[in-house]
């Protein structure tokens, strides 16, 4: 255990003593070793707790310290009055509301005879466990108590986000403990879905897994993380395919987009030597057109980004890609340079290149390394670092014309390179008849 996380575990657990929220009793019942939780009779299915229907239960009677979180029944019930979305979405929360009409029971926090973990204050032959260790690493990391200034500056969290089956513990256990505390509460907890395949949890037993460096290998880190914002609703479980994701990828990313990139800094240095007019200039029907759509795709963006519905906001991008590819075909600039019409020419590789840099900004919050790569190439800075790590506000970037007064753009290099399914025979190469990305094919390029 670090040194700072053991100081910040006995910290709560001090503060939670001296608030008298922590005292010694005896408990008996069904504990499940799956979640580091006791079970009431009604939480069973079967005879076995409902999220780790393979595990066996463990009849447990021993004496621990317990966390009053009845104490808190109150204080929860007002806080969900009060601000609802603390917990989202919707459907999540209503377990949360459910588990709290049922009434709260105050919890272990302790176990005796190991070795293992951080000594509870005051009783060494006790353990810290579970939620006073794991729980408080959250405010560990904003440098709870070593450091008030840090802790200052990064605490309260904006969102916590973790996965759909530990609901209760972020969401009732953990604000009681930091209101025990008497710390603020984190301003939202946003629970996920599950990734499936055709309707199953991956298990290595079923043989229904894709590991990540095989996904890796095929689509790149960049690649990897487009596809699973894109592809998952942040909000409920989804269920993908192997190939599935190679259609995404292809149609998305290699086509749409590479395809957009691609062919403006290509036809920008074959025309112009990649000496672009400001975009100012720009002010035909169909140029002021794709500017009202991409203003309009901001805004889509980042109100989707606010509901963490990142699904729907790299969908937006995307719509915007194929109205870039649009403009692209209906303004020919092959046949302005034909025709020698200059002036046209400029302005409409101007438009496609702004639009090419709008898009690496909305991408840059999943796909770093290659929004880096995607403004080398358009000759503009980067704004943010290619490993991430945070940079200016995106709405500072976002307004039609801000990249400067025309720029010089670089070698066109493949954003993203069209990958191909290896044929290994296997069932997660399958794609169901009606997926709509079954027949996703390039689109022509005209240059």
């Amino acid at each position: 255990t670090d040194a700072d996380h053991l100081e910040a575990s006995l910290e709560m657990v001090r503060r939670a003593q001296a608030n008298g929220d922590i005292y010694k009793g005896t408990y008996s019942g069904w504990y499940c070793p799956g979640d580091n939780e006791f079970k009431t009779e009604s939480q069973l299915v079967d005879g076995h707790c409902p999220d780790h229907p393979t595990l066996e239960l463990q009849w447990l009677e021993e004496e621990n310290y317990f966390f009053r979180l009845s104490r808190y029944q109150e204080a929860l019930e007002r806080l969900y009055a009060e601000n609802p979305s603390f917990c989202e979405p919707e459907h999540f929360r209503n377990e949360v509301l459910a588990w709290l009409r049922e009434g709260l029971r105050d919890f272990s926090v302790s176990r005796a005879g190991t070795s293992w973990g951080i000594p509870f204050p005051g009783d060494p032959d006790h353990r810290i466990y579970v939620w006073f260790d794991a729980l408080t690493n959250y405010v560990t990391g904003a440098g709870f108590p070593a450091d008030p200034g840090a802790f200052e500056k990064w605490w309260p969290a904006d969102v916590h986000v973790i996965g759909k089956n530990i609901t209760r513990f972020h969401c009732l256990y953990w604000p009681a403990m930091l209101m025990s505390a008497g710390l603020t509460l984190p301003r939202q907890v946003f629970a996920h879905g599950f990734m499936t395949i055709r309707g199953e949890k991956m298990s290595k037993t079923r043989g229904n897994v894709i590991r990540p460096e095989d996904a890796v290998a095929l689509f790149g880190v960049d690649g990897v993380r487009y596809l699973v914002l894109r592809e998952i609703p942040f909000d409920r479980d989804a269920d993908i395919t192997l190939g599935g994701l190679v259609r995404r990828y292809n149609a998305d990313l290699a086509n749409d987009l590479g395809n957009l990139v691609n062919r403006t800094v290509s036809m920008s240095a074959r025309y112009t030597d990649g000496a672009l007019p400001p975009v100012s200039s720009a002010s035909a029907p169909a140029d002021l057109e794709l500017r009202t759509t991409a203003e309009r795709t901001i805004a889509d963006y980042h109100a989707a980004m606010g509901r963490l519905q990142f699904d729907e906001a790299l969908a937006a991008l995307m719509a915007l890609a194929g109205a870039g590819n649009g403009y692209a075909e209906s303004q020919a600039p092959w046949n302005l340079n034909r025709q020698r019409e200059t002036e046209r020419l400029g302005q409409v590789l101007s438009v496609m290149a702004e639009t090419c840099r709008l898009l690496g900004h909305l991408l840059a919050p999943f796909t770093p390394a290659s929004a880096a790569r995607l403004a080398e190439q358009l000759g503009v800075p980067a704004p943010y670092d290619a490993r991430g790590g945070g940079g200016p506000g995106l709405v500072t970037l976002l307004a039609w014309g801000s990249g400067g007064e025309g720029w010089h753009t670089g070698a066109a290099q493949p954003l993203f390179p069209r990958t191909e399914l290896p044929d290994e025979g296997g069932s997660l190469d399958d794609t169901p008849p009606d997926d709509p990305m079954r027949d996703a094919t390039s689109p022509g390029v005209a240059t």
